[in-house]
């Protein structure tokens, strides 16, 4: 009797063994198992690169533009100046120069999640090479014998360049096989940095005969919005290629100004300037005095005004797109269906 119960207990065990190793073995039997509590998923990923020019949106004038170290008191237009002293007339023609300091070349990336089947989220960086804008002032002062007694020429340039990070939502819909439409909205920090140049020759100004001098308007942060819409053309699974429009609404305001170039005749003068003066804290209101000086008005600030600077584009980009995927498995949620 004993030896029939240590025979049968050794067969149980023996069965049980069998059964519990072919059930660990079968994959299927595994994978069932599994997916009564988990649900096999995908994230879908992108990376966007892609680039453009930019045209001016809303552009806008800089007539109270003074330029730290400058001696213009003109904003920044096109001026002719003329002065008859044999009839006591000074005689002005200003033509307002629009402009807006997006308008150029731009480079940008983006990283991308798609939320849902319609909805993705990005957020991006960017950078701009803007377009180098001019103006100037050309001054003729006649001699009492109705001549021309002296001259100046004041040529201005401004130009720009800026970095740009955004987030947007992006809306998308496939609107034949391999090719989607989409909406992307969102806001932009911008951290510019101001180029001004003037070069001063002739006689007529309170100046030796050829001055040159650059500054750079940089410091803080502006906040914008941006907008895009275009279409994507899918090449294969991974592979895409889109072309937008894309508008800009942005102005900064740089809190600092640097004078990094001043040249009197080509010799060097920035570091004759007191340190005051070649680095500046611009401020919200401006203290100046004028002194008369024969026929000429020199001014003396104190202090310089902040400047908004327009930089609201729209234009047309073009780039590609590489999209990725990562499997994942989750809990299972009411309404999942069977997997198969």
């Amino acid at each position: 009797m004993k030896k029939k119960f240590i025979i049968y207990t050794v067969l149980l065990f023996a069965v049980a063994d069998t059964v519990y190793a072919q059930n660990n073995n079968n994959p299927e039997k595994l994978q069932s198992h599994k997916e009564q509590y988990k649900v096999k998923d995908t994230l879908h990923f992108y990376f966007k690169l892609g680039g453009g020019y930019a045209l001016p949106l809303a552009p806008a004038t800089l007539d109270n533009f003074i330029p730290w170290g400058s001696s213009t008191d003109e904003g920044f237009s096109k001026v002719h100046e003329t002065v008859y002293p044999l009839i006591s007339e000074d005689i002005y023609q200003v033509q307002e120069v629009k402009l807006s300091l997006g308008k150029g070349i731009n480079i940008h990336s983006s990283f991308g999640i798609d939320i849902s089947k319609h909805i993705s989220a990005e957020i991006g960086a960017g950078y701009n090479w803007g377009s180098i804008f001019t103006a100037f002032e050309i001054d003729t002062v006649y001699s009492s014998s109705n001549v021309i007694a002296s001259t100046g020429i004041e040529n201005k340039k401004l130009s720009s360049r800026m970095w740009t990070f955004d987030a947007a939502i992006v809306l998308h819909e496939e609107v034949k096989k391999n090719k989607s439409l989409y909406l992307s909205l969102g806001t932009m920090v911008a951290i510019p940095a101001i180029d001004y140049q003037e070069n001063i020759s002739g006689t007529i100004f309170d100046n030796p005969p050829y001055t040159s001098l650059k500054v750079k308007y940089y410091g803080g942060v502006s906040y914008g919005a941006v907008a895009s819409g275009g279409m994507i053309y899918k090449i294969n699974k991974s592979l895409e290629v889109f072309g937008e429009i894309k508008v800009i609404s942005l102005s900064c305001t740089p809190p600092k100004a640097q004078i990094i170039k001043y040249t009197v005749n080509g010799v060097n003068k920035v570091d004759s300037l007191p340190p005051d003066e070649v680095n500046v804290n611009l401020s919200e209101s401006s203290t100046f005095n004028s002194l008369a000086n024969g026929t000429h008005m020199s001014f003396n600030f104190f202090s310089y005004l902040k400047t908004t600077f327009p930089f609201s584009s729209w234009g047309i980009n073009v780039g590609v797109k590489y999209n990725f995927a990562k499997g994942y498995y989750r809990k299972r949620k009411t309404g999942d269906k069977e997997n198969k």
